[in-house]
């Protein structure tokens, strides 16, 4: 049980965490591309509307990865009651 739990909580980990800190701290620049150039059409739309929800997603991860670690001792008790 103790493996499939870590195995579980790797996976968790590795499809949530590392691509909101990634997309948070790796910016690419694509030569040619002007930047402030507002891009048109549905899919430009729903990529900002996607990238809108999961800066505001990011920011609540990181506001409660914060306080987490601001009280250990409450945080690890919820998750050994949990």
């Amino acid at each position: 049980m103790g493996v499939v739990f870590s195995i579980f909580a790797s996976y968790f980990f590795a499809m949530t965490v590392v691509p909101l800190y990634c997309a948070r701290f790796i910016h690419l620049h694509h030569e040619g591309e002007e930047l402030n150039k507002p891009k048109r059409g549905i899919f430009a739309r729903f990529e900002r509307n996607f990238n809108d929800r999961y800066d505001r997603m990011l920011n609540w991860y990181e506001r409660l990865a914060k306080r987490a670690m601001a009280r250990p001792g409450l945080t690890a008790a919820a998750i050994l009651a949990a």
